[in-house]
């Protein structure tokens, strides 16, 4: 998998399938990032997602947000696409990693 973030000096990015493996590793190192300014993480399961959330706050990574996304589900996602528009009016990069 691969995210690029080139022509933004600040991003907003969400992972999806993030409470854990490849998309855990990814916000992780997204959060990192100076040029990020804040990164969802989106997880299916509420309590998974806040887990994940905490871990990675923990570790200082303070600009991850989480918001809970099913993307089999219509009222999942525009229900999380309202939360992320309400918190900052925009999602500059989308990152794909839900096993579905």
């Amino acid at each position: 998998m691969l995210c690029l973030v080139s022509h933004f000096l600040t991003a907003q990015l969400s992972c999806l399938g993030s409470n854990s493996g490849i998309g855990f590793a990814l916000v992780k190192t997204l959060a990192a990032s100076p040029s990020v300014e804040k990164v969802y993480l989106a997880s299916r399961d509420l309590s998974k997602g806040h887990e994940a959330q905490q871990a990675l706050h923990n570790q200082g990574l303070k600009k991850v947000a989480f918001v809970q996304l099913d993307v089999t589900d219509p009222a999942s996602v525009g229900a999380a696409k309202k939360t992320i528009e309400e918190a900052d009016g925009r999602l500059d990069v989308l990152v794909n990693n839900a096993g579905v």
